[in-house]
C-alpha cells in the first residue's frame, strides 16, 4: 500500500496536483479555495484544492474562447467538489441524484447551492479525472450561459474540451483522439450517420432512447461537428456557430436558432462536414497513447505466459516479432482487431508518430524508476515537444488489479522528478 501511495503521489506532482495521501489530514474536513471563477472544495488538502482551481481556470479560458460574447444569464456559484475517496463521492452522488453513481468518475448537477461539479481522487486514474473535470466543467460553464442549449452542442463541446491538452496555462482543444475518429469515419463510409438536421434538432430523450452504439455515434458526430464549425477552413463556419450560440443565448428555440444560423438546407454543410471528418488524422499524441496501451496489454500477457520480467523494450519487441506467442488478438479503439501474425502493423506500435522513425529501434523506453518492485514496466515516450508521455500502473480498488494509465508530463520532468508548479 505504501508503494502504491508513493507512485500516485509522484504522478500527481507531474500533473500539477498534490498527492491524495496525507496522513495528518482530517478525512471529514473540507478545504475551500476561491478562484476568479470557481469555489473549490476538497477534503484532500488545501494545496490540492488550489491545484484543482488552477486546472479549472485554465479550462475556463478555453471555454470562454468559444463564448467570448456570451455572458452568464443565470448567476450561481461554480462549485467544484473533489472527494478524497470514491466512497465519499458515491455517498454524495446518491444523496443528490437518488441513485448509484458506481459507473461514473464525476458529474455536474444544479442544486440550490449552485452548479456543482463533483469527482473523487483516490483510486481513480489521474488522466480520467482530468478528462472528467474538463468535460463536466463545460456542462457547468454552459448551464449559466445557454441553459436551453441542445444536447448535441452541449455534449459536442464538452467532448471537445475533454481531450484538451494543457500547455502551460492554456488548454488546447484542437486534438483528435484515435478511437472516436476511427468510429466516426467508419460510420460515414457505411452511411450510418444521422443527418445534421436530425442531430441538431435531437432532444435529450432521443439520445436516452437510442442504443448504446447510437449514443456513442451521437457523441462522435457532435464532437466532430463542433470541431468542424469552430476550427475548419480558417474559421469559415465560426461565424455561423457564433450566431447559433447567440440566438440560443437570447432565448430562441433550438430549431429556430438552427434555421437562423445555418438555414433550412443543411445538406451542403453536411457534405462539407463529412469530407472534413474523413480527411482528418488522429493527433500524434493520441496515436502514441494507443501504441503504449497496446504494448502494455501485451506485456501483461507475455510476462505471464513466458515467465519473463521485461526490462528492455527491444527485447520485448523481438519476442513479439518472433511470434513466441501465437493466436492472440487485440481490439483497436474505434473498431477492428490486430492478430499476432499482423507483424507489419505491430511494428508501427513501437514508433512514435511525432518522430517519424521507421527503423528497428523502438522509440519508447521501459523503466521501473518510479517503482522498482512493480510487476510490469512503465513505458515512456519523450518525442513530443514540451512534454513526455508516461504509462504507469495503478491498482484499481474495484477489483484490486494493476491497470495502465497514461499521463502527459511537463517538459523538464523526467521519471517523477519534482518540478515547480
Amino acid at each position: 500500500m505504501r508503494r502504491t501511495q508513493a507512485i500516485v503521489a509522484c504522478l500527481a506532482v507531474c500533473l500539477g496536483l498534490p498527492h491524495v495521501f496525507c496522513a495528518d489530514e482530517k478525512k471529514d474536513e473540507f478545504f475551500t479555495v476561491k478562484t476568479k471563477n470557481y469555489r473549490i472544495e476538497s477534503n484532500v488538502s488545501k494545496d490540492y484544492a488550489r491545484a484543482i482551481g488552477d486546472l479549472m481556470e485554465d479550462a475556463h479560458k478555453a471555454y470562454s474562447s468559444i463564448f467570448r460574447k456570451v455572458t452568464p444569464k443565470v448567476k450561481f456559484p461554480s462549485i467544484v467538489r473533489v472527494y478524497r475517496t470514491r466512497k465519499g463521492y458515491l455517498k454524495f452522488y446518491k444523496k443528490l441524484a437518488g441513485q448509484s453513481g458506481a459507473a461514473s468518475g464525476g458529474f455536474f448537477i444544479r442544486t440550490r447551492e449552485g452548479g456543482q461539479l463533483v469527482s473523487f481522487a483516490e483510486g481513480q486514474p489521474l488522466s480520467t479525472m482530468k478528462e472528467t473535470l474538463y468535460h463536466e466543467g463545460f456542462h457547468q460553464f454552459l448551464a449559466s450561459r445557454v441553459p436551453n442549449a441542445p444536447i448535441w452542442l452541449n455534449e459536442g463541446l464538452a467532448t471537445l474540451f475533454q481531450y484538451g491538452q494543457r500547455k502551460g496555462t492554456t488548454l488546447d482543444a484542437r486534438v483528435i483522439p484515435v478511437g472516436r475518429l476511427r468510429f466516426l469515419q467508419k460510420a460515414i463510409k457505411e452511411n450510418k450517420t444521422k443527418s445534421l438536421s436530425y442531430l441538431m434538432d435531437s432532444t435529450q430523450m432521443d439520445w436516452h432512447r437510442a442504443s448504446a452504439v447510437d449514443q456513442y455515434l451521437y457523441y462522435c458526430e457532435s464532437w466532430m461537428l463542433v470541431y468542424f464549425l469552430a476550427y475548419s477552413s480558417k474559421g469559415k463556419y465560426r461565424k455561423a456557430l457564433n450566431k447559433y450560440i447567440m440566438l440560443l443565448h437570447d432565448g430562441m428555440s433550438p430549431l429556430r436558432a438552427r434555421l437562423g444560423a445555418f438555414g433550412g438546407d443543411t445538406y451542403p454543410l453536411e457534405e462539407a462536414w463529412k469530407e472534413f471528418a474523413l480527411s482528418r488524422e488522429p493527433s500524434p499524441m493520441y496515436v502514441c497513447k494507443e501504441n503504449m496501451g497496446l504494448i502494455a496489454v501485451l506485456v501483461m500477457v507475455y510476462q505471464k505466459r513466458l515467465n519473463k520480467r521485461y526490462t528492455d523494450i527491444a527485447d520485448f519487441r523481438a519476442d513479439i516479432l518472433a511470434e513466441k506467442l501465437k493466436g492472440w488478438e487485440l481490439p483497436l479503439s474505434g473498431g477492428g482487431k490486430v492478430k499476432s501474425s499482423d507483424l507489419d502493423q505491430i511494428r508501427t506500435w513501437f514508433h512514435c508518430p511525432a518522430r517519424h522513425s521507421k527503423g528497428d529501434q523502438p522509440d519508447y523506453l521501459f523503466t521501473r524508476d518510479r517503482d522498482p518492485e512493480c510487476e510490469y514496466p512503465d513505458i515512456v515516450c519523450r518525442w513530443h515537444k514540451g512534454t513526455e508521455l508516461h504509462l504507469y500502473w495503478y491498482r484499481d480498488p474495484a477489483d484490486n488489479k494493476l491497470k495502465p494509465d497514461i499521463i502527459d508530463e511537463r517538459a523538464g520532468d523526467r521519471l517523477g522528478l519534482k518540478v515547480a508548479p
